[in-house]
C-alpha cells in the first residue's frame, strides 16, 4: 500500500515500507509541484532482513514504518533489532531513521541509502513520451551532503540537495539506474549497546531557477505562483535545514493553527466524528499557497495544482468550516483567469482555468496545461463560490475587490460560452491535446446515449446550465450589493429566461426525468444519470417536478445504498467500475443531498449522508476515495476503484456538506438571516457545529433528534451582535430563492 505525506508545494510517495523503489509507471517519489525530484530513496542493513510489522500515514504531512529486524538464518524476526523510520515535510523531506537494540549484546550495523533524483515532469511519470528531455549533471559530493542537479528545456536548472546527520562514513556515486537517474550511495557504520538506540537524519530540499535570468523571488511570480525558486539564485537549499524534532514541532504547530481558524463539527456518532476528523486534516493536507493565501489542490498523487472546478467546489463544501478558503481560492483563480482568445489552451476572456501545471512540459509549451482552459463549468462555478461566500461572510467589500473578475465571468457565459446564442452554455475541444468532454465527468465515454453511442459535441450538459442560472442569479445579487441595479435585472432577466429553457427542451416525459445533455444536434440525451442531482443544487428545477427527480436519484437503479450512482444500473451502458459510468462519486452525492435539502426533500438528503458516512467507516483512515464501485451496498463495504485519488479534496470535503444538507443550513449574512431545516441521519441523533462564521458573527448551533420525530435546534451567538433566530425551536424551510 503506498503512503502519501504532502505539505505545501511538496509531496512525497512512498511504498509500504516507506522507499522509492524507482523504476517506471509508478509514481512513487518527492515532488515539488510537477517535478519529481527524488526518484530513488532506499533503505538497507547490511545482513538483516526488515520485516514492516506498523505503518501509518494519519498525520498528512508526516508518517512512520516500523520494522523488526530479521537475520536470515532465523526462521521469524528476532524482535532484538527495531528500526523505526519518521518522516514529516517542513519546506523539504525530513526523515528520522532510528535504530533501536532490545537484545542482550552489542550489535554492529552498516545503514545504507541509495538516492537519485530523475526530475521527470509529471506527465512523463504518468507515462507521456518526449521526443528529447534536458540535460542532467553528474551529482555532487560535498561536506558529506549531494547535490542532484538537471537543466530542463523550460531553460530552468532543477537541484536537489540531500543531507545527512551524523555524516555517512562513505559517500559514493552510483551508476545511473533505470531511467538513466544519476544518484549516491550512502553508508553509515556504527554499534549500538544493548538497551540504546542509534539515529540517522536525512533531510532533501529542492530548488528551482531560471537559468536565463537568474532567480525568480520565492512567493509571488507572475500571476502569483510560487515557482519554489530561491531568491539568491545558487545553488544552496531553498529552505533552511530542519532537523526531525524541530520540523515535527512545527508540524504540530501549524495544524494547531488550522483547528483554531476552524469551526469544529460533532456528532454522538464516534464513526461520523472519525470521519470528519480525517476529513479536515485531509483538506488541510491538501492546501497549497500559490501566493493569495492556501487554496486546496485538487488530489495527490496525480492533480497536485489548481483545477477549477474541483477547487471551487472543495471550498464550497467547506464554507461552514473555513470560509476563508473560498476566497484564497477566488483570489487565486481570478489571477489566471483568461485574457485573449487561444485555442490551443482553449482560453477566452473572462474563463477560469481548468487546470494550471508548473512543470517543465508546461513551461516549454509541450502541452497546453500551463495553464489549461478546456472545462465549461469552472467559470459559472466561480461565480456560485463567490456567491455562497459572500452568504456566509457578508464580505461586500471582497465582492467590491472581485468585481471586475465577477462581470469577465458573466461576459464569457453571454459570449464564448454560448457561441450560437441559444441561451445555453456549451462545449467542444477546440484543439488536438485537450480534453473531449469538459464537464466533470470528462472522460470520454462519459457522455453517452441510452443505447451506447456517445454524444457529438457541441454539448450542453444539463447541471452546467444549473450553474449558469444560480451563478446569474448569485451575480446579480452581488452587483445589486455593489450598486449595479441595472446589469442585476439583466442577469436576473437572463436567468429566469434559461429556467424556461431549460425546462422546455432538458425534461423527457418517457423517463419522467432530465436529460443528461442536449447534443450537437439539440436532442437530448436521455440517459439517466446523476447530473441532474446538480441542478438541484443550482436550484434551476421546477419545484413541480423536484419530487418526481428525487424518486428517480433514490431509486434502486441510482441509490446504491453507499451514494447515488452516477449512472443508473437500468441502463444498458452502466458498469459499476467505470469512472462515470456507474461509479458513485462522494462529491456529486453530496451536491445532490444539498440539492435535495434545498427543495425540502430532506429525509432523501439524509438517507445519502447516512450511506456515505457507512462507506467511509469500511476506510481504514476513515477516508471518502475520489470515487468508488456503484455495486449494491452490502456487509463487506465498498467495492474501491482500483486507482481512485485518496485523499482527493472534493470527497475529503464532502461530509461537511452531507451534515450541512442534513441540518438544511443555508445562511444569508446581507440579510442577516439563518434557515434551518434539519433531517438528521439514521445513527445520528445530535449535531453541534461550534464557531461558525456568519456574517460578523461566530455562532454555535446545536441541533438535536427529538423522541416524537423530527428535530430541534439551538443557535447560541458567541462573537458579535445578538441574531434574530437565536433560540430553540423547529426550523423554518430553506429559502430557496425562486421566482
Amino acid at each position: 500500500m503506498e503512503q502519501i505525506i504532502k505539505h505545501d508545494r511538496m509531496f512525497f510517495v512512498s511504498d509500504a515500507q516507506g522507499d522509492v523503489p524507482g523504476g517506471e509507471g509508478k509514481a512513487y517519489g518527492l515532488y515539488l509541484g510537477d517535478t519529481r525530484v527524488l526518484s530513488r530513496y532506499r533503505m538497507a542493513l547490511e545482513g538483516v532482513e526488515l520485516v514492516p510489522v506498523s505503518a501509518s500515514a494519519r498525520a498528512g504531512d508526516g508518517g512512520r514504518v516500523m520494522f523488526a529486524g530479521r537475520v536470515p538464518s532465523q526462521p521469524a524476526p528476532d524482535g532484538e533489532l527495531m528500526v523505526e523510520r519518521s518522516r514529516v515535510i517542513r519546506g523539504g523531506l525530513v526523515e528520522r531513521i532510528r535504530i533501536m537494540n532490545h537484545g542482550a549484546a552489542r550489535r554492529p550495523v552498516q545503514l545504507s541509502l541509495e538516492l537519485a533524483a530523475d526530475f521527470r515532469d509529471m506527465f512523463e511519470v504518468r507515462g507521456m513520451s518526449r521526443p528529447a528531455r534536458g540535460r542532467p549533471f553528474p551529482p555532487t559530493l560535498g561536506d558529506g551532503g549531494l547535490w542532484l542537479r538537471y537543466r530542463g528545456l523550460d531553460g530552468r536548472e532543477y537541484a536537489t540537495q540531500v543531507r545527512f546527520c551524523p555524516k555517512p562514513v562513505d559517500l559514493a556515486l552510483l551508476e545511473p539506474g533505470e531511467g538513466g537517474a544519476p544518484g549516491a550511495r550512502a553508508v553509515f557504520s556504527f554499534e549500538v549497546d544493548p538497551g540504546d538506540e542509534f539515529s540517522v537524519e536525512v533531510a532533501v530540499t529542492a530548488s528551482i531557477i531560471d537559468a536565463g535570468k537568474g532567480a525568480e523571488p520565492q512567493g509571488r511570480t507572475q500571476h502569483g505562483v510560487n515557482d519554489g525558486v530561491h531568491p539568491e539564485g545558487r545553488w544552496v537549499s531553498s529552505v533552511r535545514f530542519l532537523h526531525y524534532g524541530a520540523a515535527r514541532e512545527q508540524a504540530e504547530r501549524d495544524k494547531e493553527r488550522w483547528r483554531a481558524g476552524c469551526a469544529r463539527w460533532r456528532t454522538d456518532n464516534a464513526e461520523v466524528n472519525a470521519v470528519l476528523e480525517r476529513s479536515a486534516a485531509d483538506v488541510h493536507m491538501l492546501l497549497t499557497d500559490f501566493g493569495f493565501g492556501p487554496m486546496p489542490v485538487a488530489g495527490v498523487p496525480w492533480y497536485a495544482v489548481p483545477f477549477g472546478r474541483d477547487s471551487l467546489i472543495t471550498a464550497m463544501e467547506m464554507l461552514a468550516v473555513r470560509p476563508g478558503m473560498a476566497a484564497a481560492t477566488l483570489r487565486t483563480l481570478a489571477a489566471w483567469q483568461g485574457r485573449r482568445i487561444d485555442q490551443w489552451r482553449d482560453e477566452a476572456p473572462g474563463k477560469i482555468l481548468h487546470e494550471l501545471r508548473s512543470g517543465e512540459m508546461a513551461r516549454a509549451a509541450e502541452i497546453p496545461f500551463g495553464p489549461y482552459y478546456g472545462t465549461v463549468d469552472a467559470t459559472p462555478l466561480f461565480l456560485i463560490a463567490a456567491g455562497e461566500y459572500w452568504r456566509f461572510t457578508g464580505d461586500t467589500e471582497f465582492i467590491r475587490e472581485l468585481l471586475p473578475s465577477l462581470e469577465a465571468a458573466g461576459r464569457w457565459m453571454d459570449e464564448e460560452g454560448d457561441q450560437d446564442g441559444d441561451g445555453y452554455v456549451e462545449y467542444h475541444r477546440r484543439q488536438s491535446g485537450g480534453l473531449v468532454n469538459q464537464g466533470w465527468k470528462d472522460s470520454g465515454d462519459a457522455i453517452v446515449h441510452p443505447d451506447g453511442r456517445l454524444a457529438r459535441p457541441p454539448i450542453a450538459l444539463a447541471e452546467v446550465q444549473g450553474y449558469v442560472y444560480a451563478a446569474r442569479r448569485h451575480l446579480a445579487d452581488m452587483l445589486d450589493a455593489c450598486g449595479r441595479r441595472e446589469a442585476a435585472v439583466e442577469q436576473r432577466r437572463r436567468a429566469e429566461k434559461l429556467r424556461g429553457a431549460f425546462e422546455r427542451d432538458f425534461w423527457l416525459e418517457e423517463t419522467g426525468f432530465y436529460a443528461l445533455a442536449l447534443d450537437g444536434d439539440k436532442r437530448p440525451v436521455a440517459t439517466v444519470t446523476s447530473n441532474p442531482g446538480h441542478c438541484l443544487w443550482s436550484r434551476i428545477v421546477s419545484e413541480a417536478r423536484a419530487a418526481r427527480v428525487s424518486e428517480v436519484l433514490m431509486s434502486e437503479g441510482m441509490f446504491s445504498g453507499y451514494g447515488v450512482r452516477t449512472l443508473s444500473a437500468a441502463e444498458r451502458v452502466y458498469h459499476p467500475l467505470s469512472y462515470h459510468r456507474g461509479s458513485v462519486w462522494p462529491h456529486d452525492s453530496a451536491l445532490t443531498a444539498m440539492g435535495l435539502a434545498r427543495y425540502g426533500l430532506g429525509e432523501a438528503a439524509a438517507r445519502i449522508a447516512s450511506g456515505l458516512f457507512k462507506a467511509a467507516s469500511f476506510d481504514p483512515y476513515r477516508r471518502l476515495p475520489e470515487l468508488f464501485g456503484g455495486f449494491p451496498a452490502g456487509e463487506e463495504g465498498p467495492v474501491w476503484y482500483p486507482v481512485a485519488c485518496i485523499p482527493q479534496a472534493w470527497a475529503a470535503a464532502a461530509p461537511f456538506l452531507l451534515l450541512r444538507a442534513a441540518l438544511g443550513l443555508e445562511p444569508d449574512a446581507p440579510r442577516d438571516r439563518l434557515a434551518l431545516s434539519p433531517h438528521l441521519p439514521e445513527g445520528i441523533n445530535r449535531v453541534e457545529v461550534t464557531g461558525l462564521v456568519f456574517g460578523r458573527r461566530r455562532i454555535n448551533v446545536t441541533v438535536e433528534r427529538q423522541p416524537g420525530g423530527g428535530a430541534a435546534w439551538d443557535v447560541e451567538v458567541v462573537e458579535g451582535e445578538p441574531l434574530a433566530v437565536g433560540g430553540r425551536g423547529p426550523a423554518p424551510q430553506p429559502e430557496t430563492e425562486r421566482a
